[in-house]
């Protein structure tokens, strides 16, 4: 087809960017000119993967943000998150209707607000990506939250007032400030600023169809790409040492995420795992830790597409990249999950049946060690991790079929 200039707006955690990263790689190989539009903390991973960056945030604003403990708090996370995304508008806007006002299409994160907003003011075409079900709007299904509370047994007449009233009680109070900014720049008619990001025409959802259904309101503009496949960026081969470590001994393998607030507590729970399942744990965190007990590792990156396949079990948060993760690897989980999308995939992924997710506002180890013991010792979640991984490895990568997508839109 015809080479278009795309430009492709994201920002926030790995798991927020690294798939838009793989997607502008995906469409230049396909030999559009694509640029992504993000924080200038991206700018290495980038240029690794030959990929072109233009910084429109900066990397102080970011870790401003993941610094902040309020991020992983059940009670505070959305606060926390409208207020970030309220600073990076504000700081970015400007350059983004600049830089994309010579694009044939912009893409986004669905639940970026910029990316919509320079779609309107310079009349392109327009196409958001969700890396999870929770960040698409249904009336038919409801997100489940923390503690698994769930409104799905509602009749759909009182599911559709769910969000009414959640945006009089609860959302005007965090969205204020930001209808305020797109009413200056001339975007003056916002009925559901949570979800503005969507696209009407064209959304992509990074899952597949087995994982949620497109509901029946989403079927006019939502396509299912499903997970994607190997989205990490690790410079180096996996090293031999550690490949031999893994092989010795059963090894279970920890992903902090937002439990890296928790870390004395969950160091104190790691040994107590490795001493009770005679097994290795592997814990990544964001920074490198010495242990002197040589069954444990703290390790700030690993490729977990080939860590993943030698552990039999993943304790981690939820997060999207992490999901399409284990699903791949067909690696049994227990979810841990806090706020954002983790808790609505964590009880996607039990529903599933290839893991177990616990509700707790910081570690316990008897929650702990009683999930880790339903999971290793069921022989359903065995097979239902071998038939969702297969189901997974047999499809298209979701990043070579959402470029399918947005080309068939563009054409």
């Amino acid at each position: 087809m015809k080479k278009k200039k795309i430009s492709i707006i994201t920002d926030g955690t790995y798991g927020d960017v690294l798939p838009f990263i793989f997607l502008t790689k995906e469409l230049k190989i396909r030999g559009h000119d694509v640029s992504i539009l993000t924080s200038e903390y991206y700018n290495n991973i980038c240029n690794k993967l030959d990929v072109n960056l233009v910084s429109v945030t900066k990397n102080s604003l970011r870790e401003k943000f993941l610094n902040n403990k309020d991020l992983w708090s059940h009670k505070k996370a959305f606060g926390c998150s409208i207020n970030y995304a309220e600073e990076i508008f504000k700081s970015s806007i400007e350059d983004i209707i600049e830089q994309t006002s010579d694009s044939d299409l912009i893409i986004a994160h669905s639940l970026t607000v910029s990316g919509k907003v320079a779609a309107k003011i310079n009349n392109k075409k327009y196409v958001s990506v969700a890396i999870a079900p929770i960040c698409v709007k249904s009336l038919y299904r409801l997100p489940v939250f923390f503690g698994g509370i769930n409104f799905n047994f509602l009749p759909y007449v009182f599911k559709k007032y769910f969000y009414k009233l959640g945006y009089f009680f609860v959302l005007n109070k965090y969205f204020k400030n930001i209808i305020l900014e797109l009413k200056k720049i001339g975007i003056d008619s916002i009925k559901d600023p949570l979800f503005w990001g969507v696209s009407s025409e064209m959304t992509i959802g990074l899952w597949p169809n087995w994982y949620l259904n497109v509901q029946k309101d989403q079927k006019e503009f939502l396509q299912l790409s499903g997970f994607t496949k190997n989205v990490e960026y690790f410079e180096d081969d996996m090293d031999r040492e550690l490949e031999d470590w893994l092989k010795k001994k059963d090894t279970i393998v920890i992903t902090m995420g937002s439990g890296y607030l928790f870390l004395d507590k969950w160091k104190s729970i790691i040994e107590k795992i490795s001493k009770k399942y005679d097994c290795n744990c592997l814990v990544l965190t964001p920074e490198n830790i010495n242990s002197s007990n040589n069954m444990i590792r703290y390790v700030k990156r690993v490729p977990l597409s080939k860590v993943l396949p030698l552990c039999k079990l993943c304790i981690h948060h939820g997060g999207a990249g992490m999901v399409a993760q284990v699903i791949n690897s067909g690696t049994p989980s227990v979810v841990v999950p806090m706020a954002h999308d983790q808790p609505d995939n964590g009880y996607l992924l039990e529903k599933l049946g290839v893991g177990k997710v616990v509700w707790m506002k910081e570690p316990k180890e008897n929650i702990i060690l009683n999930a880790i013991d339903l999971v290793l010792s069921s022989e359903e979640i065995k097979k239902a991790n071998k038939k969702y991984s297969k189901l997974v490895q047999e499809s298209k990568n979701g990043i070579s079929k959402t470029a399918d997508y947005i080309e068939d839109y563009i054409d």
